[in-house]
């Protein structure tokens, strides 16, 4: 393919030789001078106004090219259209505008008789109209117009072409065709070079392109077209010479002028067939050599290029594309200095020279057949991004000339470690010395005399310099560890400080090694020192805000704990009395304030231990505490604590735990309590009327290991549900369902956001089911390390009891129930209300009747009513047990009296207390009198401890309020037992070996003495008698750790305020217990 630049310079190297032949022309007109207006006498001449023609189209086509002077040239072509198309309607119309010789007069013309002196042929002006209206074409940029322009131009040059010809091959004017007869032979030139000029503006178009393309036709075209022409145009001349001198006959020439372009063309196809042979040739070759190349570019671990000889890119890898940001066709043509930022371009081009001149050097005297170099250098992607490259020069001579292979390495790595070498080096001054230990002399570096404040031209030896400049509470340690190091009984590794002349310490790191002779014998020992106090002084700092970070982070759990303390202990008092209170006899009213002071102080109490958790979650210091746990007590244990809220809204609270699971498991039982107690808590909170359940479910662990138990956790309700589409929102913290809800319900939003938390430390999380107006169920797997330890079997399977009747109005409770007798091998039949029940028991017979207090139609102490008073049926022959919720209700108490009920319990009754109870009417064989039914009945409510008469309960409680609370609710469950209280530690001391308590309840934050010094006091006393009694904390602490703090100390249990009834017999039914 032709280049572009040869284009531009045949395009104005055209313009000018026009404008010149154009200048001359009308100089020879206005002067008079013959010679420059026609070649010959003979010929025709170039007219003034088509020499001013030429002169016009040079200058639009000069314009056109270099695209500038855009106005002017349109008013020049519009000039040279305007005088051309005149003169050409002068013709058509025989007509005489005077514009032919209006500049000067065509004398020769007039001598001659022409009818039209100076005016330019018709050929002349139709072709200055076709190359005038082209250039309008190219200008306007529309692909149509300018093809129509390339056809209008190669029309011109055919014109000009066939006037050339004619005047070589010296035709007669009188033989030429009548409208190019006077056009003169500079003229056609003229016409000949301006054609070519504007095709080549615009090469792609028309049968330009056919001359400019790079294909292979194009290749030959241009091989061969000048030949081919030059030939036939030689052919035909002569033989037309050698007609005119007689020499052939007409028909003779015409046979030969065929033959002969015969003979030309067969010569020209031998040559094309001969060319393109050699092109395939080399085509192949090229790129068997490319694709060799391409093989072992693309197979370097490197971005790589081949440049050609005149530092064009022609070939480049597939990491090159992708590591620049090129594609192939956009690199070919670069240059490599285009790949490396302008700062560095100087550098390139002088490495790039001295590279090039080595190389013509070598060729020159024949040393070698190729050269290699490196630079490093930064290398810039198309991006603009900028990254440092070792760029490796690789030259070798190919079949196809001088190549250079240029391959470019990122060394972002190496520079990066280098510079933080570098900066490491320059930060950390390290001073080198050497001992010899022969000539006991010891050489410095300079870096050592500045480490040790001094200098090399001090007269005082290394040695005692460096002595006289340790700390003299260093020098005999480090002289020791330095002889220790000589006879190879220690490693000289240490650091110890330095005192300058101005009284500054420094601090010095010092390594040595010792080198030995054959002998095995100390000669040299060579050693470093560096400057370490910016970092002793950094350690110190860090040290220091360790310390102090650890002060404020114990001042502020003291704060937590204090906090919690203060605002507890009020609480417990508010709480434990309304309780109190409650279960006395009130006015409705009454009862009415005092369940709503409960229910806020109870509100108020979860916001505190809300808030209080999520900040130590938030914190980071919630840890897990594993111990071996009785799953069922826990579940049982968590009931307890949301039985009260239950009740008060007339709630069925159930449950249901798998027979299958696995009673004893490691957790961490205060925030597997905690949990359950948030999850029941809301259920609660959130559910009108009807029921709620905890049930756990064994399930498969994964591995079928045997050391593992999982359990599926499911808390169920019958309330308000969740909308779909606020379901998203309640695990966020501080948040709920929606506003209405917070103000409706209150809350912090806290609950699940905990909850979630502490199943993320079990690696577990919360899910949730629900239905709007039809309650939620929350649930959960988590898997626990299963305990050795086996249940115990309470509950005598010899007893004569084989068919229970159960009364219930809740299909749960019957089916739970159904279920725990079934584990007992007894036949369960089951009512939902006391009509059936009475119904049932006209056609069976049963040994125990298991009878729900609240049921519609009949009332539990109804049927209980209707079996003892109607169909006369005796404790003795018919046991009955009785499920209430409110353990104190005076109904109950009363019934108990009246109807002769063997036992009571509270719902939800767990298997334990079902077998205990079962067991104890499997072994009565006499009849009980009233009080002994009485006492039986209502032993449930109290704590069941042997001989309360013989037992002392010792509280150290320095609040009055407290202390009250303590003694009113100890009084509920051990009436008959000895209270004695005490207000600090010491006096709880004095008071454990006076009084011998059986039972310590221990509060932590006293006066005096707290409560965790006296424990260890009472603890030291019982090490010398042999004895161990029971001291529960008894604190409103809420401090992280508070608990195994608690124990730590000697504790056995751990009760946070504010303390409930339910709690509190809980722990006494479980420690003092006969």
């Amino acid at each position: 393919m032709v280049k572009p630049i040869f284009y531009q310079k045949f395009i104005r190297y055209a313009a000018v030789m026009i404008w010149c032949v154009s200048f001359l022309a009308m100089l020879g007109w206005l002067l008079g001078i013959e010679v420059l207006t026609q070649v010959l006498p003979d010929l025709p001449t170039m007219k003034f106004n088509t020499a001013f023609s030429f002169f016009l189209l040079a200058c639009v086509i000069f314009c056109t090219q270099e695209k500038r002077c855009f106005k002017v040239s349109q008013v020049l072509n519009f000039l040279l259209l305007a005088l051309t198309l005149t003169t050409l309607l002068q013709d058509i119309g025989s007509l005489n505008f005077g514009i032919d010789q209006l500049i000067t007069l065509d004398q020769r013309g007039i001598d001659r008789g022409n009818p039209t002196p100076g005016r330019m042929s018709m050929a002349t002006s139709l072709s200055f109209i076709l190359l005038s209206i082209s250039l309008m074409l190219i200008r306007s940029g529309n692909k149509k117009a300018r093809k129509l322009a390339s056809y209008f131009t190669l029309l011109v040059v055919l014109t000009a072409f066939f006037a050339i010809i004619a005047f070589i091959y010296q035709v007669p004017t009188f033989n030429k065709i009548t409208f190019i007869s006077s056009m003169a032979i500079h003229t056609a030139i003229g016409f000949l070079i301006s054609g070519m000029a504007i095709s080549l503006i615009i090469p792609k178009y028309g049968i330009t392109e056919l001359f400019t393309s790079k294909r292979l036709g194009s290749f030959m075209i241009r091989k061969l077209f000048f030949q081919l022409l030059l030939a036939i145009v030689l052919v035909s001349y002569l033989t037309l010479w050698a007609f005119r001198k007689g020499y052939f006959a007409a028909d003779f020439s015409i046979s030969l002028v065929a033959v002969l372009l015969i003979f030309v063309s067969v010569l020209m196809l031998m040559f094309v067939a001969t060319t393109i042979n050699r092109i395939d040739r080399e085509k192949r070759a090229a790129q068997q050599e490319l694709q060799a190349i391409q093989l072992y570019l693309n197979a370097t671990p490197d971005p790589l290029i081949v440049v050609n000889k005149k530092g064009a890119i022609e070939v480049a890898n597939q990491l090159m594309t992708s590591v620049f940001g090129y594609t192939s066709e956009e690199l070919e043509g670069k240059t490599m200095t285009s790949l490396i930022p302008q700062r560095f371009h100087a550098k390139h081009r002088e490495h790039l020279q001295t590279y090039l001149e080595q190389i013509d050097s070598e060729k020159r005297n024949k040393k070698k057949q190729h050269g290699s170099t490196v630079i490093e250098v930064f290398a810039v992607k198309k991006n603009g991004e900028e990254f440092p490259v070792e760029m490796t020069l690789n030259s070798t001579r190919t079949a196809n000339g001088f190549i250079t292979i240029a391959a470019f390495r990122d060394i972002s790595r190496r520079v990066n470690a280098e510079n933080k070498l570098q900066t490491a080096l320059e930060a950390s001054i390290v001073g080198i010395w050497d001992f010899d230990l022969v000539s006991n002399q010891l050489h410095w570096d300079e870096t050592m005399y500045r480490l040790y404040g001094s200098s090399s031209s001090t007269e005082q030896s290394n040695y005692e310099l460096w002595k006289s400049r340790v700390h003299e509470d260093d020098v005999d340690e480090i002289e020791t560890l330095l002889q220790a190091a000589i006879a190879g009984n220690a490693h000289y590794d240490t650091n110890f400080r330095v005192i300058w002349p101005d009284g500054s310490l420094h601090y010095i790191m010092a390594k040595g090694t010792v080198y030995r002779d054959e002998n095995n014998k100390p000669v040299r020992m060579l050693g470093t020192n560096w400057d370490v106090t910016e970092q002793k002084a950094l350690e110190s700092s860090l040290v220091e805000a360790r310390r102090k970070a650890e002060q404020a982070s114990k001042s502020k759990s003291e704060f937590l704990a204090n906090m919690s303390h203060e605002i507890r202990t009020p609480l417990n008092g508010i709480i434990g009395f309304t309780d109190l209170l409650m279960k006395t006899p009130l006015t409705e009213s009454q009862d009415e304030y005092l369940r709503n002071v409960n229910i806020s102080a109870n509100l108020l109490l979860d916001v505190i231990n809300d808030i209080l958790d999520f900040s130590k979650i938030e914190a980071g210091k919630i840890e897990l505490h594993w111990e071996e746990i009785d799953i069922y007590e826990l579940c049982e244990q968590t009931i307890d604590i949301v039985r009260h809220q239950a009740d008060q809204k007339k709630l069925e609270v159930l449950l249901n735990i798998d027979p299958n699971v696995k009673r004893y498991i490691y957790a961490d039982p205060v925030r597997l309590r905690q949990i359950l107690t948030n999850l029941l808590a809301n259920a609660v909170k959130f559910t009108k009327k009807g029921e709620v359940e905890l049930k756990i479910e064994s399930q498969k662990c994964p591995g079928n290991q045997e050391n593992k138990a999982c359990f599926l956790f499911k808390v169920r309700d019958t309330g308000i549900g969740i909308a779909a589409n606020k379901m998203h929102k309640i695990f966020g913290a501080f948040d709920q369902e929606d506003t209405s809800t917070t103000r409706k319900y209150g809350g912090t939003g806290l609950g699940l956001t905990i909850s979630n938390k502490l199943l993320a430390l079990m690696d577990s999380r919360l899910q949730v089911k629900s239905e709007l107006h039809k309650g939620s169920e929350f649930y959960f797997e988590v898997e626990f390390d299963a305990s050795d330890r086996k249940p115990s079997q309470k509950g005598n399977l010899d007893h004569h009891i084989r068919k229970a009747l159960v009364v219930d109005d809740n299909l749960r409770n019957r089916q739970i129930l159904e279920g725990m007798l079934a584990t007992m091998d007894i036949e369960t039949v089951l009512a939902a209300n006391g009509i059936e029940a009475i119904n049932l028991l006209k056609n069976h017979q049963f040994d125990l009747a298991i009878v729900d207090y609240n049921m519609p139609y009949m009332s539990g102490t109804d049927v209980i009513k209707y079996f003892r008073k109607t169909l006369n049926l005796t404790s003795e022959e018919f046991p009955i047990m009785l499920l209430h919720s409110t353990s104190e209700d005076a109904v109950i108490v009363q019934a108990t009296r009246d109807y002769e009920i063997n036992y009571t319990a509270t719902k939800p009754i767990n298997s334990d207390r079902l077998k205990n109870i079962i067991d104890k009417l499997g072994k009565e064989v006499a009849p009980k009198t009233e009080n002994e039914h009485i006492s039986e009945a209502v032993s449930e409510n109290k704590s069941t401890i042997a001989s309360e008469e013989n037992i002392t309960v010792l509280v150290a409680e320095d609040n009055l309020v407290n202390q009250l609370l303590a003694r009113e609710i100890l009084g509920k469950v051990v009436p008959n037992a000895r209270l004695f209280m005490v207000e600090n530690g010491l006096e709880a001391v004095e008071a454990y070996q006076s009084e011998k308590p059986d039972l310590i309840f221990m509060d932590i934050q006293m006066p005096e003495m707290n409560g965790l010094e006296a424990t260890r006091e009472i603890r030291k006393i019982e090490e010398t008698l042999k004895v161990h009694i029971p001291i529960i904390a008894f604190t409103a602490r809420a401090l992280k750790g508070e608990r195994e703090t608690c124990l730590a100390n000697g504790m056995d249990d751990y009760l946070s305020k504010p303390i409930v009834l339910e709690k509190l017999k809980t722990v006494l039914d479980h420690y003092l217990v006969s």
